[in-house]
């Protein structure tokens, strides 16, 4: 991966709450390009990004997890608890009379807490905080203890939290507030680099990202930005002197939290992206080979026809187009697979055992209304000779009442481009069963 995707990936992971680690030779750009990201997402999210950046090799386990003193809990019962590290963000309550800042939890209900400050009583303001811890030279840790410190916080827990799951950072008794993320770097354990290797527990925590030295961008960011030319002007004539790509072999293989990460990703990227950074970041947990194959598959099975529930069971009508998009797009359309959804449909909607909702009638009738005319017409008339439970067909027409069709079916029909004579049968099935209906009210 060159340098300038960076920005988008460390984008999708803050969203996703997972943690990339990005890998490099010595000088590549990591640390600046974390550090300009960190202003990028100021813009994309909209507040304000801080970032904390350590350094492992230079911390020992007290550095990051605080020391510990006692504190009577309780009258007569004592705990030892572990002091916040000055490093590590909090959330503040701030009061707007007297000024006074202290630290709370991440839990908006803490708003409204009274200033005890100089007994002001003021009411406390919770005000959320955003940024980045970044654990650069992760892998020059000075001790096994101190990656046994970050094996907790690189991975997270899911908790509940206002009824939703999330993923909230520890680190040992410090909880992470809910607008911070974490980053990772570090150069290649091989012999130009004294590191220390990361064991497959910490690497299946870890989105690995190998970022490639690419002479251009070099070249391009030396011109903007130094103010002597004379090197840009040298290094262009011999990119040599750049330096060279170090083959980076991880070992990464797949395990079921693997994919529980891919599943986060996903859920927070575009088909676009999945496509342009798809195998940068799920070779990075589950291997370059499987990574080429799942988005192979995942492109796949985003040309597959739709089911009919999902369509039946649509929240509204914009999650009906959104569904149909890929399938007529005008450059290029996917009849073939319309038609097997329309089928799908048709088929549910007509069997003998399934009872239709209002919701699922409108849902139909709406998507009728994006097949092409042809298709529109030849999908209503198969339900309306095929359909086995009477009330299913009352549902229908009743949901092209709703649509305000002055003359029903026939009307709708006739504007796709079907002919009077081809539709009549349908009207006169629907003439029929509105008139069993009516007797039976009158029984």
């Amino acid at each position: 991966m060159n340098i300038n995707q960076v920005p988008e990936i460390i984008n999708i992971c803050y969203k996703a709450k997972r943690v990339p680690f990005f890998w490099g030779m010595a000088g590549v750009g990591k640390s600046e390009m974390v550090a300009q990201s960190t202003q990028e997402l100021s813009k994309t999210i909209g507040h304000k990004f801080d970032l904390v950046d350590l350094r492992l090799g230079c911390m020992e386990v007290g550095d990051l997890i605080g020391l510990p003193r006692d504190r009577e809990v309780s009258p007569g019962i004592w705990a030892t608890i572990w002091t916040r590290p000055q490093w590590f963000p909090f959330d503040p309550l701030k009061c707007p009379n007297c000024g006074h800042i202290k630290m709370a939890t991440s839990e908006p209900h803490r708003d409204g807490e009274i200033c005890e400050y100089k007994g002001c009583k003021g009411k406390m303001k919770w005000e959320p905080s955003f940024g980045i811890v970044f654990l650069d030279e992760f892998n020059r840790a000075g001790t096994t203890d101190v990656l046994q410190a970050m094996f907790q916080f690189v991975l997270g827990n899911k908790e509940i939290v206002d009824d939703k799951m999330v993923i909230r950072r520890h680190l040992h008794t410090h909880l992470l507030p809910d607008g911070w993320s974490v980053i990772c770097a570090g150069n290649p354990d091989t012999a130009d680099y004294n590191v220390q290797g990361l064991d497959a527990a910490m690497l299946d925590r870890l989105i690995h990202i190998v970022i490639d030295l690419e002479p251009d961008l070099v070249l391009r960011w030396q011109k903007e930005n130094l103010d002597c030319k004379e090197i840009y002007e040298f290094c262009k004539t011999m990119p040599a002197v750049l330096g060279k790509n170090i083959p980076i072999k991880l070992p990464i293989t797949p395990s079921p939290r693997s994919w529980d990460i891919i599943n986060t990703l996903i859920s927070n990227m575009t088909h676009d992206q999945i496509k342009s950074l798809g195998a940068e970041l799920f070779g990075g947990i589950i291997g370059p080979q499987n990574a080429n194959s799942f988005i192979k598959y995942l492109q796949d099975s985003l040309l597959r026809p739709l089911d009919a529930e999902s369509v039946l069971n649509a929240k509204n009508p914009d999650e009906i187009e959104e569904m149909l998009k890929k399938f007529i797009n005008p450059d290029k359309q996917h009849l073939e697979l319309l038609d097997l959804t329309t089928e799908k449909i048709v088929e549910k909607l007509s069997s003998d055992t399934f009872h239709a909702t209002k919701r699922h009638a409108a849902n139909f009738v709406e998507y009728l209304r994006f097949l092409p005319h042809d298709m529109t017409l030849q999908a209503f008339t198969e339900f309306m000779k095929n359909c086995k439970i009477e009330d299913n067909c009352m549902k229908i027409v009743e949901a092209l009442q709703n649509m305000k069709e002055d003359t029903l079916i026939m009307n709708m029909l006739l504007s796709a481009g079907a002919k009077k004579e081809e539709i009549l049968p349908a009207v006169e099935k629907i003439k029929e069963i509105k008139k069993a209906a009516s007797v039976r009210e009158k029984e």
